[in-house]
């Protein structure tokens, strides 16, 4: 199995979403890379790639691919080039961004913020830059999992909804307003 690089592992998303018909744009892209990350960590024990992660307002970020897609907005982004990852690790890729594509990336923010996960570690109202320290994000173990159904959904609404929740971000296009100047 060979290392891939993020942007690799974003296109993979992003056809996966579209052959799966679920609406992918940059905000929630950037969130399901992080969960996808963490998740394949966990089952495979190697990193799925070397980039790192940002804390942003609005949650992890990955610039490199932020900034290909940057010019979509918060609308779907089109599919561009054929990925061409390992059979074996899309096997193990494929669920897990099943279950993170169907959700609302708002929901994605959300679940990114929960209190002494990696965003939430390092994350400072108004900077850029601060980099998401890998080895928190390997030993993250998420309290709320992810949503099966809507009970689910309530859950992580719930928890994130508290009065100190950082982020009062909402939408992918305060998402791109905040972050564009980057």
């Amino acid at each position: 199995m060979r290392s891939y690089t993020a942007q690799e592992v974003a296109e993979y998303v992003i056809e996966r979403c579209i052959i799966k018909e679920n609406r992918i744009d940059n905000l929630k892209l950037q969130k399901i890379l992080f969960f996808v990350w963490m998740d394949y960590y966990k089952k495979t024990g190697r990193e799925l790639f070397k980039e790192q992660f940002e804390a942003w307002e609005c949650g992890p970020v990955v610039y490199s691919v932020y900034a290909k897609y940057k010019s979509f907005k918060d609308q779907q982004i089109l599919p561009g080039s054929k990925t061409n990852l390992d059979e074996k690790d899309c096997t193990v890729l494929a669920p897990l961004i099943d279950k993170y594509a169907r959700l609302k990336g708002t929901d994605l923010v959300r679940k990114s913020h929960v209190k002494n996960g990696p965003w939430d570690q390092v994350y400072e109202y108004g900077e850029k830059h601060i980099l998401i320290d890998k080895e928190s994000m390997k030993k993250y173990i998420d309290p709320i999992g992810y949503a099966e159904d809507e009970r689910d959904l309530e859950t992580i609404r719930d928890i994130t909804s508290d009065p100190n929740y950082k982020s009062q971000c909402v939408d992918s296009d305060e998402f791109f307003n905040l972050n564009s100047a980057k």
